[in-house]
């Protein structure tokens, strides 16, 4: 990363030690996401920086490393070999993938037939529905042949120490995961998560108590509301029950705590309780915690709120790795990654009582009756000061303790600490402890059908923007359910909905490891879009990469834009996981979350706006109605009006924010939807502005920007022009906006205006004036099943073709044709394919023109046609279901591919293929 500005001043003492102990974080040894080396002179890492890129222009066309996609690099529990490691990691750094973060994943799901097959997706106009199919009737998975490889086995951590070697050879980025979520290892049960159990039992006095209370058997729940209590569970055996307290309470609706009466050191080992009871009814209350045996595949789910615990899973998984490496080994190791918490609810860990006297000032003890539903007077924040306690322990021993073994090591730690999954954790407060907060965002499927459970990303975006982090990098196409059935075409409005909702690295899952070096398309981990090696379309995958790079690396400029600060109160559970428009008054202002310690300690005013440290501001601090407020962020919010923010209770309206939108549209079709967000560097604005669906558009933008030149950056072809057509009034600028399906741009705002805005268009107009008719020569691979050479008299579909090695096709064809044009026409040339199933690439007169992936599927011809005969190629890339639809009706011994997963069979409609046309020149003046 290219050196990075730091805060000059802070509001406060207490802010300046939080950035250096905070989010701006002093990795040693390397001035770039680039090797992690021996510890020498701190820099900042992942600081934001107000002043743009000096090399903008080129590196928005070339992106450099920080903006590349990484991506899940997922190995099953079946052994590999050095070769075959080796050939993904030549393969990924072929293709331009920066980095790997390695899962390795046990899970097989051989037991699991179902692979979502009883039903699909279908996009009608801007919702996609499901629909119940017959299409995939007996789909399921088989084991990957092959000997187990246990993670963290020796001969796995050799695989990893090769991988490392191999890492560093090639300049590829090492990222080694430390479990699967809320890490996991094989640690002894008290290391694991811990939960409070309770039991009661009653009592009458004045009497003599002589009994075995009842074991404690009811889970304290995370609502810590009393009718949710959960039921018993089986105590996972060896680890016994560790004992808490034992109190006795008057049996009444309330009572004062100095009523508490502490009876622990009257019961004996085997749970006998001696006690004189006084005179009235009782309640013995007897709280203990135990392991709640939550576990994965790697082992039990390490305790959240333990430091020590995550020194236990680190010593059996990390750890053990690092003692064994070599110091080149180590060189190629850049990081560790924790995925989303996975491991559900706990309520306890064995230095609680101690955490909650430091963070709270008194004792938890005589209080806990309140959080089995006791009304105790004067304790009503005991149970919020509870869960207070539980969001920060995690926040400080797991994420914080995860950074600091990672920084101890020389390596970063990654996690998608802010959500989603829980309803205990600030997911805010996590994402600030950890050098890069990560988010996550899937493709439509059954299992995660709306937006709304596809894009949790949000969370991770506001926490980097609030904790002074440049990027946000997104585990990225997530899915359950599709198979080597999307093209870069089905990701591109995906994507476009997550870099709108402030994503801006991609990590692509997954990349899946094939032990195989032959099997096509290999063995796969199931769930994620399939981007490996193996899938039909790879040798195209540098397009798509140089688009999402592109994306990624504007928008790695400078800092966000957000008219308003909602302020969330404790911030627990899962805040704002996509992008909403929480209550502002109208779609065209954005705004970020924060959370209760960003409110007390980064925080302040200057010149009427609501600063952060790195530079980050905004116009208005918003409390939402009925966000919880305690005492002390009343006084700090008191202090910051005081100073001169505007403060916002419940919904803002315009005049309240005191400006017009940051970004406003007209003239959008029913059938389309936009998207966008807004990052400023310095003097130069940067708007990102996305049409979602496939209806084409005509648009009128206005941005919050006056007196400066309007520039289109295309960030699929990376051509820059200035806009010629636009108006500036009041302060905004409209620039009228024509979009192709699915189609984005950036608006860019960095010098000042050179034309006069008075173009009828910012869009050429196109002229069709010829199309290529008669027939086509087209070549296959014989070695997939088609002919080496076949005549089309026309383009059709491959599916309709007589031939059986056409029909049921899956790969690479290419199409030859030689046409005559008698005459240039003025202005650009352009060649339109019509349609094409699903990727193509173009040559013409021998010269490489490149891959076609959006729609309509054109490419400029300009400079490589000529007067008189031309010689065209176009090479045409399908998918692999019509392949494998084709071998689920054949003997395993006549079938052309390999795999593990079996969503297809011989009664599964074929997949439209090939170049459909028609072809056609277009020009444009």
């Amino acid at each position: 990363m290219a050196e990075t500005k730091q805060p000059t001043q802070s509001p406060s003492a207490s802010n300046s030690r939080k950035i250096v102990a905070g989010s701006i974080r002093r990795i040693i040894g390397f001035a770039t996401l680039g090797c992690v080396g021996i510890l020498a002179a701190e820099m900042p890492f992942n600081a934001t920086s107000i002043a743009p890129d000096a090399d903008l222009t080129d590196r928005f066309q070339s992106p450099p490393a920080t903006a590349r996609p990484w991506v899940f690099w997922e190995w099953s529990a079946t052994d590999t070999s050095s070769e075959a490691i080796t050939k993904d990691l030549e393969e990924m750094h072929a293709k331009g993938i920066e980095g790997v973060m390695l899962f390795h994943n046990p899970y097989y799901f051989p037991e699991r037939p179902n692979l979502k097959g009883e039903a699909t997706m279908v996009l009608r106009g801007k919702k996609y529905e499901v629909v119940k199919t017959k299409d995939f009737p007996n789909a399921h998975m088989t084991k990957i042949p092959g000997g187990d490889l246990e993670p963290w086995s020796p001969r796995a951590r050799e695989h990893y120490r090769h991988v490392a070697r191999e890492a560093n050879r090639l300049g590829i980025k090492f990222c080694m995961t430390v479990g699967l979520a809320g890490t996991s290892g094989a640690i002894q049960p008290e290391y694991g998560q811990q939960k409070l159990m309770w039991s009661e039992t009653a009592a009458k006095g004045p009497s003599d108590f002589d009994a075995v209370l009842s074991n404690p058997e009811t889970d304290v729940p995370a609502s810590l509301e009393p009718s949710k209590h959960a039921p018993a569970r089986k105590q996972p055996a060896p680890f016994p029950q560790q004992e808490i307290a034992v109190l006795a309470v008057p049996d009444k609706s309330e009572f004062a705590v100095a009523e508490v009466v502490n009876l622990t050191g009257k019961m004996d080992a085997s749970g006998r309780l001696h006690w004189k009871v006084s005179a009235g009814s009782w309640k013995i209350l007897r709280f203990a915690y135990m392991p709640t045996g939550a576990k994965n595949t790697w082992g039990l789910y390490t305790d959240g709120m333990s430091a020590e615990a995550l020194d236990k899973t680190w010593d059996v998984t990390i750890g053990s790795l690092l003692k064994e490496m070599s110091p080149a080994e180590r060189k190629g190791l850049y990081s560790v990654a924790d995925d989303s918490w996975e491991a559900g609810i706990s309520t306890w860990t064995k230095l609680f009582p101690t955490e909650f006297q430091k963070q709270h000032g008194y004792d938890l003890i005589p209080c806990l009756p309140t959080l089995v539903g006791k009304g105790i007077t004067g304790a009503n924040s005991t149970r919020r000061d509870y869960q207070r306690t539980i969001a920060d322990l995690i926040a400080k021993n797991h994420y914080g303790h995860l950074r600091e073994l990672a920084n101890r090591n020389g390596l970063i730690a990654f996690a998608e600490a802010s959500g989603p999954n829980s309803s205990q954790l600030d997911g805010l407060q996590n994402g600030g402890k950890v050098d890069l907060a990560m988010g996550e965002f899937w493709i439509p499927s059954i299992h995660r059908p709306t937006p709304e459970r596809r894009f949790l990303l949000r969370n991770a975006a506001s926490a980097n923007h609030i904790y002074g982090k440049r990027m946000t990098p997104c585990e990225a196409f997530t899915s359950i359910g599709p198979l080597w059935e999307e093209s870069f075409f089905d990701l591109k409005n995906v994507a476009d909905q997550a870099f709108s909702d402030g994503c801006n690295l991609i990590v692509f899952h997954n990349y899946s490891h094939s032990p195989s070096l032959t099997a096509k398309p290999g063995y796969c981990f199931a769930p994620g879009t399939h981007y490996n090696r193996n899938v039909t379309w790879w040798e195209q995958t540098p397009a798509f990469n140089t688009y999402v790079s592109r994306c990624s690396y504007l928008l790695q400029q400078g800092l966000f834009v957000a008219d308003a600060l909602y302020y969330r109160g404790d911030a627990i559970g899962q805040i704002e996981q996509m992008k909403t428009k929480p209550a502002l008054p109208a779609e065209g202002y954005d705004h970020d979350n924060c959370n209760l310690d960003v409110l007390l300690h980064w925080l302040s005013v200057r010149e009427g706006r609501l600063v952060l440290p790195d530079g980050m501001s905004y116009r208005v601090l918003v409390i939402p109605e009925g966000t919880p407020m305690q005492p002390e962020a009343a006084a700090k919010i008191a202090v910051l009006k005081k100073a001169g923010a505007t403060i916002i209770n419940g919904a803002p309206s315009a005049a309240e924010l005191g400006v017009p939108p940051d970004f406003e549209f007209s003239g959008l079709s029913a059938a389309g939807e936009l998207d966008w967000i807004h990052r400023r560097a310095g003097e130069m604005d940067i708007y990102f502005v996305a049409s979602r669906w496939d209806a084409k558009e005509k648009i009128a933008c206005t941005f919050r920007v006056a007196g400066k030149q309007p520039e289109l950056w295309n960030p699929v072809t990376g051509r820059i022009r200035d806009a010629g057509a636009f108006t500036q009034k009041d302060g905004r600028t409209t620039v009228p906006l024509e979009f192709n399906p699915r189609e984005s741009v950036f608006v860019v705002f960095r010098r000042p205006v050179t034309g006069n805005g008075l173009a009828a268009s910012n869009d050429p107009h196109i002229t069709r004036e010829s199309e290529l008719t008669g027939a086509w020569q087209v070549s296959f691979d014989p070695k997939w099943g088609g002919p080496e050479k076949v005549e089309f008299d026309s383009l059709v579909d491959w599916t309709k073709r007589p031939e059986e090695g056409v029909k049921y096709y899956s790969g690479t064809a290419i199409y030859h044709k030689k046409f005559n044009l008698t005459g240039l026409p003025n202005g650009d040339l352009w060649l339109d394919l019509g349609q094409v199933r699903e990727i193509a690439s173009v040559k013409l007169n021998g010269v490489d023109l490149g891959v076609v992936w959006t729609r309509p599927a054109q490419v400029g011809i300009t400079n490589a046609v000529r007067a008189g005969e031309n010689d065209l190629e176009i090479t045409v890339v399908n998918l692999w279901p019509n392949r494998l639809i084709r071998d689920a009706g054949l003997p395993e011994a006549q079938r052309l591919t390999e795999t593990n997963l079996h969503k297809f069979s011989a009664a599964t409609p074929l997949y439209p293929s090939g170049l459909l046309g028609p072809v056609s020149i277009l020009s444009s003046p």
